[in-house]
């Protein structure tokens, strides 16, 4: 029986830690997710690209419901517009006020930008 019970104390204490390493992990990702939203507002681009690789959530939206992309595109860089959508980043994903990246790239009258956006599935209809 002293077997029986040992086991299922450790069994008990992995299963505690094993939801600590969980919330760790979502934790790191919120944070992840914070420092690449405000890169992307920033233009710090180097930064964006860099996170992302740590695990940053490409589609991750801000309280605005603006993304990476939506800042990429307002911005103007085509580097990072490219690199993002080459990477997942959804474009068609709008913010709360319905603006899209092809929106904020047309707005700032960067065609190369909308050009690419609308080559690679950003719909003018939403």
């Amino acid at each position: 029986m002293t077997n029986k019970l040992s086991f299922l104390v450790i069994l008990g204490l992995f299963a505690a830690l094993s939801g600590c390493a969980g919330f760790l992990s979502q934790a790191r990702l919120n944070q992840l997710n914070q420092q690449f939203l405000t890169a992307a507002q920033s233009g710090q681009w180097a930064e964006v690209q860099s996170l992302i690789k740590e695990g940053a959530n490409i589609n991750a939206q801000n309280a605005q419901g603006q993304t990476a992309l939506y800042w990429a595109a307002d911005k103007g860089s085509e580097e990072t517009v490219k690199f993002l959508v080459g990477h997942g980043a959804n474009v068609n994903l709008a913010d709360q006020d319905g603006q899209t990246p092809l929106d904020r790239a047309a707005l700032r009258s960067f065609l190369d930008i909308v050009e690419f956006l609308v080559r690679n599935g950003a719909s003018a209809n939403n």
